[in-house]
């Protein structure tokens, strides 16, 4: 946090005319006078590693955060002008239905001061707590793939799940998010409308704060058209977020759910039966067979909406 001050502090100090976005570690640090320092720098937009509506996962992650401090430098960013971005997940090992559910309310909450959000399954991040002690956490089994040598994806079983999908639990939660991020445009990397992208962030600069949100996107859509700039060119319309994709987005998520679930989680599963688990293992998985399956997955050609 005090780098990004200082960053902003010297731009200032210079009279540099800038534009930034950067992904910051939300901490009461920032105060509404820090804030209006680092708008005044140039920062357009902020992303924030909110993880978790749940107190009680935030400090089972080392959070070193509350939810009540998050909400109120949150606020105090858009306050400012900078349009806010947040980061979450569900599924964290150990964390209920309710835990997961507090997460999208409170981003529903705060709807009016998030700008962007989306809402991930918990992945084990290379040194985390959670990755260093899989054990203390409830974990049985930790799994990558044989030629992940530097060990960024993993897969891992708990031994006693909190949250189970066959009582249709997740679900329900799926649905909580769907609801939630119906009052966005919001979409899959690297489009605009995904967090943390350039593309994003140059409507932020055009348009503002809320330039993702549905209502102040049907509200551009009826104004007049905005005339020419000085170079003769007019500006691009923000009905160009809703304009239909050369490919079907929907058909690609589905397409890459489809091999996730089918061919990869398989595969690190696929383990000869009876030999003995250790915490950490390999899964006969390597750039071959992920080859093979790509070359039997449907062409994006025919994913065309």
């Amino acid at each position: 946090p005090s780098y990004a001050l200082r960053f902003a502090e010297a731009i200032v100090a210079r009279g540099l005319k800038i534009h930034w976005s950067s992904d910051l570690k939300i901490d009461k640090y920032f105060t509404p006078e820090r804030c209006e320092l680092l708008h005044r720098s140039g920062l357009r937009s902020a992303a924030f590693g909110i993880e978790s509506g749940s107190d009680r996962i935030l400090a089972l992650m080392r959070k070193g955060c509350d939810r009540e401090t998050m909400t109120a430098v949150n606020r105090s960013f858009h306050a400012a002008g900078i349009a806010t971005e947040w980061m979450t997940f569900t599924g964290h090992p150990g964390e209920t239905l309710e835990e997961g559910l507090s997460t999208v309310a409170w981003i529903d909450e705060e709807s009016e001061r998030v700008d962007l959000f989306i809402a991930g399954e918990f992945g084990l991040q290379p040194g985390s707590h959670i990755a260093l002690h899989p054990e203390r956490y409830g974990l049985r089994a930790v799994t990558f793939a044989e030629e992940d040598d530097l060990r960024l994806y993993a897969l891992f079983e708990e031994r006693s799940p909190a949250r189970r999908s066959e009582g249709g639990e997740d679900e329900r939660l799926e649905r909580a998010i769907e609801r939630v991020a119906a009052g966005y445009a919001l979409n899959h990397y690297p489009w605009a409308g995904a967090v943390s992208t350039h593309h994003s962030f140059l409507y932020f600069l055009r348009y503002g704060q809320r330039a993702f949100r549905l209502p102040a996107l049907r509200a551009a859509a009826a104004l007049p058209p905005a005339r020419p700039g000085r170079d003769g060119r007019a500006p691009a319309a923000l009905g160009a977020l809703r304009e239909p994709h050369r490919f079907s987005v929907d058909a690609i998520a589905r397409a890459e759910r489809a091999f996730l679930e089918t061919y990869l989680r398989g595969a690190m599963k696929s383990r000869a039966a009876g030999r003995r688990r250790e915490m950490v293992s390999l899964a006969p998985i390597s750039l071959a067979t992920y080859r093979a399956a790509a070359a039997a997955a449907a062409p994006l050609a025919a994913m065309r909406g």
